[in-house]
């Protein structure tokens, strides 16, 4: 409501002077209604009569002139309204709705419609990989990453408010996004007042290009933008994405093994990130970790969900860092130790324990070569990390920076190693067990 006024079927408006009311005082109902609702309103004795109008969520299965059909239910255009979309520029109902797309239908005190608008969602954000159209279809099909973590690959039927057509290429980068049955529609900055975005890239060897606990993140097209406890780091580590809520937990990310770093950020009026997609950094090489947790102790923690159901989780270490991860269901880890092709969600939940694998002994160090007692032979390089675990708390676990092996690091101790994806004679993450 931002002032009163009447419109009636031939869209003529009638101002509040027409009918000789001052103020608020002489609409009855002015006290349960605010800014940008939609009112019913009727003239009586000289009062204006507001009631708020409450909208119902339908999904159209067909159309027809005036009429469309929602849950086994016809729908109809009132009589007394002319235009009936929010825009204000169509007057056919079934131009006003599509089948399959949500809306909000306000409906009068005898069931009919007298106004569709679209549906609005809180705004959250996804970064589009790439996208791609198909003959004879009209909607794009595009691979996404969304804020926590998942991807997919979604159909977009609206970018900026326009109709998306054949041959239409979305653009890399972030989006904002509401989505209606399984179509989405998308909005970039500059369709947007609420959000800009950015990107920053380098093409040289750099440390901390993000600083775990640095709220600095660098010049930005042209500004300094900055990080707190609520932006959302989406990382992309290997063949997969890590989520960390927070400039106290990210972790540091430097320029990965070809000296690159791109990362796309979004952010408010007030130059603080509310979400950064890092597509390449030191963490893209993390491919080896994927799959693969280790898990500190076996003795689960219990906590109880909302409806009441107990929940377990475990001290783990994952993709390098140690944390606690839920496991998924009844699923159950009876030993500490290394598993190999697991299964984690993008939301860190483990949805399958994978294949145990004992330690072993380190029994010769030749070169850059480690020899274990099982009879397996892996050899290291300047990328292999090693972990020294020493108990079974998160506080127990460590990165030991020893370079090139040595037989004076792990000669003699119990060792766990997780191969490389793509050489599985690579060691690219040792356990030392303490």
């Amino acid at each position: 409501v931002s002032g009163y006024a009447f419109l009636d079927s031939d869209n003529d408006t009638y101002t509040k002077a027409a009918v000789k009311m001052d103020d608020s005082a002489d609409v009855v109902g002015f006290d349960d209604v605010a800014k940008e609702d939609y009112v019913f309103a009727q003239e009586i004795g000289g009062k204006l009569y507001v009631r708020k109008a409450e909208a119902t969520e339908l999904t159209p299965s067909s159309t027809q002139g005036d009429n469309f059909k929602a849950d086994n239910e016809t729908y109809k255009k009132a009589g007394t309204v002319n235009l009936v979309d929010d825009d204000k520029s169509t007057a056919v109902l079934s131009a006003a709705v599509k089948v399959g797309e949500a809306a909000n239908v306000y409906l009068d005190a005898h069931g009919y419609v007298v106004l569709v608008t679209e549906v609005d969602t809180t705004l959250d954000y996804l970064y589009v990989e790439a996208s791609t159209t198909a003959d004879g279809v009209d909607d794009v099909r595009v691979k996404v990453v969304f804020a926590d973590g998942s991807t997919d690959t979604i159909t977009v039927s609206k970018v900026d408010g326009s109709e998306v057509t054949q041959g239409n290429i979305i653009a890399n980068g972030i989006y904002s996004y509401t989505v209606s049955g399984n179509k989405y529609k998308l909005t970039s900055e500059t369709g947007s007042a609420k959000f800009d975005t950015g990107t920053r890239t380098e093409s040289t060897a750099k440390k901390d290009v993000i600083k775990k606990g640095k709220a600095d993140l660098g010049t930005i097209d042209g500004d300094t933008r900055y990080a707190n406890d609520n932006t959302v780091f989406v990382v992309k580590s290997g063949s997969s994405w890590d989520i960390y809520t927070g400039i106290s937990n990210v972790p540091s990310l430097d320029t990965d093994k070809s000296d690159k770093f791109e990362a796309h950020y979004a952010w408010g009026t007030d130059n603080y990130a509310e979400v950064v997609f890092v597509t390449v950094s030191s963490r893209s090489d993390a491919a080896a970790l994927d799959n693969s947790i280790y898990v500190l102790n076996e003795k689960p923690i219990i906590t109880k969900d909302k409806n009441g159901d107990d929940v377990y989780s475990y001290n783990v270490v994952f993709k390098g860092e140690a944390k606690v991860m839920e496991a998924d269901g009844d699923l159950s880890l009876t030993k500490t130790g290394l598993y190999l092709n697991t299964a984690v969600t993008g939301n860190n939940v483990i949805t399958l324990a994978g294949t145990f694998t004992a330690p072993s002994k380190a029994v010769s160090i030749e070169g850059k070569v480690i020899e274990l007692a099982d009879g397996n032979r892996y050899t290291t390089n300047k990328d292999t990390v090693y972990l020294a675990v020493d108990g079974k708390d998160l506080e127990d676990v460590a990165t030991v920076d020893i370079g090139y092996v040595t037989a004076d690091a792990v000669d003699g101790d119990m060792i766990n190693v997780i191969p490389d994806k793509d050489n599985n004679n690579l060691a690219a993450y040792v356990f030392i067990l303490e």
